[in-house]
């Protein structure tokens, strides 16, 4: 049996994926390459022993997942997120897996280096500037002055002021200037408001805030045409041959300055939420305009990471004139598609509900056959 892997967290006490995300996405990869004849080898970096190369992991087979011990593949495809999680004695550092692999001509998928710019909102701000400086609401890093807020609030009535390094939607401050100015702080799922009566007073409480980490600040993109605040979500994937696009709309439930799913957000079908609005025609159009955006950027980052990439997940928001703005990129996307819920369980994701079910198989299989077809192509260019 021949086996192309796949690094994720690994729960080591019954031996399967931990979390939705991979449950969700490893399940219709492994159906995929089952099909052509291979096996799919799910694990973590930390238990390659590197003495002997062999690595503990899991298959999928029938129903369950089961513990194995092989060689490391030579093809490994890599969701795996969290480098500084606390290893266990006799574990393999990551930093150490990553060398011991190119040492010993074992190519993982997408090239390690993208996760640093994935993970560096300030990196991949500039990145995308070289592409298309259009596509971005002006930003740059935050300095904590006043001056610069004035700057920017002259520009925009809301501005955003988020960690580099942060993620759903946590720790994000906005500061909006209407008769006065509000200063809202996302943390924990909670927001908190904070009405300011001058610059001054706004930056010396921003300071308070902004101490977890390297922060930006970046102009607010409004739109007054839909109701509340929403992002389209493009999952470009390379299947080995072409770059394919999957997509859906992530929208808050009411007026808010942050429509994530970790804030409150919901996730719908694109042109049913655009044609809510817009003519199904001026929704078609948008969404073209997206997707052509999100397939060409996708290439362009492609070809600075040597082809690596297989891949990535764009955020876009629109203005009142239906201009897209992209706001964030990531190296994975989630599985909080419409209509299917995150089920952590094995058992929970084998007896989906009829809804769940179309909604699985609408999003989540193409999704695990295109990165099947891609680490496919990878493994017989290396035989």
């Amino acid at each position: 049996m021949e086996y192309i892997g796949f690094l994720c967290r690994i729960n080591s006490d019954h031996w399967h994926p931990s979390g939705a995300l991979r449950l969700y996405r490893i399940l219709p990869i492994a159906q995929l390459l089952e099909s052509m004849g291979k096996k799919l080898f799910i694990y973590s970096p930390r238990h390659l022993n590197p003495n002997t190369g062999m690595v503990s992991g899991c298959t999928f087979e029938k129903d369950r997942f089961v513990q194995r011990l092989i060689p490391m593949p030579t093809i490994t495809g890599n969701w795996f997120a969290g480098s500084n999680h606390p290893i266990k004695e006799g574990e393999l550092p990551v930093k150490e897996f990553f060398t011991w692999a190119k040492e010993h001509h074992r190519k993982i998928f997408p090239h390690p280096a993208f996760a640093n710019l994935t993970g560096n909102k300030l990196s991949t701000y500039n990145t995308v500037k070289n592409f298309d400086e259009a596509l971005l609401p002006q930003g740059e890093s935050w300095e904590n002055r006043k001056e610069q807020l004035k700057k920017y609030l002259n520009q925009s009535k809301k501005i955003y002021i988020k960690p580099v390094h942060g993620k759903e939607g946590n720790h994000i401050c906005t500061v909006t200037q209407q008769n006065t100015l509000t200063l809202a702080h996302f943390i924990d799922k909670e927001k908190h408001i904070i009405h300011q009566n001058n610059l001054t007073a706004t930056t010396e409480k921003l300071k308070q805030f902004c101490i977890t980490d390297s922060y930006m600040i970046q102009q607010g993109i409004t739109n007054k045409i839909f109701p509340n605040p929403f992002s389209l979500r493009i999952v470009t994937i390379n299947d080995g041959n072409c770059w394919q696009a999957i997509h859906w709309v992530i929208a808050a439930k009411e007026p808010t300055d942050v429509s994530n799913l970790y804030q409150g957000g919901n996730a719908h079908h694109s042109l049913d939420f655009l044609s809510s609005v817009l003519s199904m025609d001026k929704a078609q159009d948008l969404l073209d305009r997206v997707l052509s955006i999100a397939t060409k950027l996708a290439k362009y980052l492609n070809s600075m990471y040597e082809n690596q990439l297989f891949e990535m997940a764009f955020d876009f928001v629109v203005d009142d004139d239906l201009a897209p703005y992209l706001l964030e990129i990531n190296r994975i996307s989630g599985v909080a598609v419409p209509h299917l819920r995150s089920n952590k369980s094995l058992k929970g994701l084998l007896h989906l509900s009829e809804t769940e079910q179309a909604a699985y198989q609408r999003y989540l299989i193409p999704l695990g056959e295109y990165t099947g077809k891609f680490l496919l192509k990878q493994h017989k260019r290396d035989s």
